[in-house]
């Protein structure tokens, strides 16, 4: 349902909350929090700054932390140096 919320909620360009509304109206998603939800949501906060991670996206390759929107040739590299180091 979520995917189907997010398409609906950006059709007409930035949502406000009138959009925000009807898309999950359409999409079947119940409005206010979920206790489950938001407990995983704090789960992964926490683990976030356990690592170190303060933005999306991150990728953690080998022990390896790289912040930010990297490219394809970064992680390529990040991959193979931790096979390598893996032996």
């Amino acid at each position: 349902r979520y995917l189907d919320f997010h398409r609906r909620m950006f059709l007409d360009g930035p949502p406000d909350d009138a959009t925000i509304a009807a898309a999950a109206r359409a999409s079947g998603v119940r409005p206010g929090p979920d206790e489950g939800i938001s407990d995983e949501l704090n789960r992964n906060l926490q683990l976030a700054g356990a690592l170190g991670i303060s933005g999306t996206p991150s990728f953690i390759v080998g022990g390896q932390l790289l912040p930010g929107a990297v490219g394809y040739q970064a992680l390529v590299d990040a991959i193979a140096e931790a096979r390598k180091a893996k032996g």
